[in-house]
Order: C-alpha cells, then sequence, then structure tokens
C-alpha cells in the first residue's frame, strides 16, 4: 500500500470513529430525554396519587372505616391459632371475673389441644359468691370470641370468713369464627 491510500485508509477510520461517537453522543442525549420525561410523569402520578389521598382521607366516615377494616384483619390474624383464641378469651374472661368479683381458679387443657371446630378446647374453674359466679358464667356468653361452656361441676363450700363461696368448673370450647365486635357483644 501507498501512502496516499494509508493516509485515506486513516481518513476512514477517523470518519468511522467521529460516526460512532456521534451517534452515541445522540443515542445517550436522547435516553436521558426519555429517562427526565419518565421521571416528571412519575413525580407527577405520585402528586395526583397523594392528592387523592389527602381528599378521600378529608371526607368524613373513610378514616373510621379505615380503622374498622384494620381491626377486622387484625382479628382475622388472631384466628389464626387456637392459643390465639384462647389467650384473646381468657383476658376477657379475666376482666369480667374481676369485675364481679370472681376468681378464676383454675385453667387446665380438657381433651384434645382443640375443638372439634378447630377453636381451643380447655377446663375453667371459677370462685366466689353464687351470684357473682353466675353473674360471671353468664358474661362469658358477650366476649368477643364465641365459644361453648359446659358446667361440669358446682360445689358450695365455706370461705375463709365462714360466707358461702361456690366453686364452678366449666368445659369451654372456643369456636373458630370470626371475633365478634364490641357492638355484637353489648345485644
Amino acid at each position: 500500500m501507498n501512502a496516499p491510500q494509508a493516509a485515506r485508509g486513516e481518513r476512514h477510520v477517523a470518519f468511522a470513529s467521529v460516526l460512532v461517537l456521534t451517534s452515541c453522543v445522540f443515542a445517550f442525549g436522547v435516553g436521558e430525554r426519555r429517562l427526565a420525561e419518565q421521571a416528571a410523569a412519575n413525580d407527577d402520578a405520585a402528586a395526583t396519587l397523594h392528592a387523592d389521598e389527602a381528599a378521600l382521607s378529608a371526607r368524613p366516615g373513610v378514616a373510621a372505616q379505615a380503622a374498622r377494616l384494620r381491626t377486622a384483619l387484625a382479628a382475622a390474624d388472631r384466628e389464626a391459632h387456637p392459643t390465639l383464641l384462647a389467650s384473646a378469651f381468657l383476658a376477657d374472661a379475666l376482666r369480667e371475673a374481676g369485675a364481679r368479683r370472681t376468681a378464676i381458679t383454675l385453667l387446665a387443657a380438657d381433651g384434645p389441644r382443640t375443638a372439634a371446630g378447630g377453636g381451643a378446647a380447655f377446663r375453667l374453674g371459677l370462685e366466689g359468691r353464687y351470684a357473682d359466679v353466675l353473674a360471671t358464667m353468664r358474661s362469658f356468653s358477650r366476649l368477643r370470641v364465641p365459644g361453648s361452656l359446659t358446667l361440669t361441676t358446682l360445689t358450695r363450700t365455706k370461705g375463709d370468713g365462714g360466707e358461702t363461696v361456690i366453686a364452678a368448673a366449666l368445659r369451654v370450647e372456643l369456636q373458630r369464627g370470626a371475633l365478634r365486635s364490641a357492638d355484637a357483644r353489648s345485644q
């Protein structure tokens, strides 16, 4: 190859390099512009979403409904395991017994770990004045966790101060259905 042909080949390589670099700059410029346009569109969509969310939360009742839905979701989570059902029942039972001056004296597993409906089964003992024990057992029907109570024994003894004390043993079978709301319990 002679010198003029070599120079011409070098010019072709240089020209091709310039074309490649120019096309890269053009491609990157177009890509950056598209990315900027997409980022602006995303920002607009986020602003619209926040505005719609603010408008919905400003409506009366929406916040209360959201709270009810969160509570229902939490209740559905509690229903997942029989032990959680039992702990919810016992928390309510302790509150009811304390309000009626009745002591819970026994808590023991009874039979299979779960009841027929997938809930929990256990024995519960109550002790107190006759009217208080009956009122406490009656109040158990209004607790959050639905269940069936079977009175297995009822004995009368004398307490420390000479007063008559009733001891009741119950078999409790909790149902795995939905936990009742406060409105349903008050009825």
